[in-house]
């Protein structure tokens, strides 16, 4: 187990701060409480040394304008351009379920479609659903495990 652990501890310490975990580091990290204990840790010694970096920095500063200027040329140089977010399929998808959903609805009736169909077309639209949250919760985990907190002062030991 101490192996597999240690393997798990790897491949999260080698992806950058917002990138995405492979799913068996995070089922493992959720089952694990020592894992799971150790990344808690990892989280709130980051938050405690970034506190006392912070510095509040006036917008107009010529130094971080300066700055500024040379990661853009840099990032413009380097030819990557940052993938963006978008919620847009996520939004269209939804759209088309409710509407699927909707057209079912007003078009089946008991005298048209058997009790049996009726129910196994809502079931189904059902599993759509849930199906549709756990992909949208998945590939967005990152955000929900990074960005909420669940308790105000995490403890550092579980």
């Amino acid at each position: 187990m101490k192996n597999t652990c240690d393997d798990v501890m790897e491949k999260f310490l080698m992806k950058d701060k917002n990138e995405l975990l492979p799913l068996s580091v995070i089922v493992h990290i959720i089952g694990c409480k020592e894992c799971r204990t150790m990344v808690r840790r990892m989280t709130l010694a980051e938050k405690n040394a970034r506190g006392s970096l912070v510095k509040a920095v006036p917008h107009d500063n010529p130094t971080l304008d300066a700055v500024m200027q040379k990661v853009s040329a840099l990032e413009l140089s380097s030819g990557r351009k940052p993938k963006p977010v978008s919620l847009a399929g996520w939004i269209v998808s939804g759209i088309l379920m409710i509407i699927a959903m909707m057209f079912f609805g007003f078009y089946t009736t008991p005298s048209t479609a058997s009790s049996l169909l009726i129910i196994a077309f809502y079931l189904l639209f059902a599993l759509a659903i849930v199906v549709y949250c756990i992909a949208f919760v998945t590939s967005n985990l990152d955000f929900f495990v990074k960005k909420i907190s669940l308790r105000k002062n995490p403890v550092s030991a579980a």
